[in-house]
């Protein structure tokens, strides 16, 4: 089975998982954490639903697959995560430090960002996050 019969097969098992499903969770985090090393920016949209998974840590692996994949039409993804009030603290974090370190603006949701994440992160001059401590841009 070559790389893309492997990624595809691992993606069509993935898809057979719900993000609801709350008795699949270890098979969500293993499957996610294998495709992560398959995948290809063209596969980022397979990780968002995973996002809303119920378990923090389907959420927390594919929000670190979508930062390495860096595909910037995921972007919304991300600061949707970071506006939830369904999200818990360490994956809003996660998210946003993943929008910082990427650059990717979030000018538009800024306002409605979570408090928590306000006390960290500044809004740069081109609309990214800036750590607060950081040095001036």
């Amino acid at each position: 089975m070559g790389n893309d019969e492997g990624k595809q097969f691992v993606i069509k098992t993935l898809r057979q998982y719900e993000p609801l499903d709350h008795r699949s969770t270890h098979a969500k985090v293993a499957l996610v954490v294998q495709l992560q090393d398959l995948a290809t920016a063209e596969d980022a949209e397979v990780f968002v639903p995973y996002l809303d998974d119920h378990a923090d840590d389907v959420q927390f692996q594919s929000l670190q697959a979508l930062e390495q994949l860096a595909d910037e039409s995921t972007a919304e993804a991300f600061t949707k995560v970071c506006t939830s009030e369904l999200h818990g603290g360490r994956v809003k974090r996660r998210a946003a430090e993943a929008l910082c370190q990427l650059g990717w603006s979030v000018k538009k949701s800024w306002g409605d960002f979570d408090d928590e994440l306000k006390d960290t992160y500044l809004l740069g001059k081109k609309g990214q996050l800036v750590h607060k401590n950081a040095p001036s841009e």
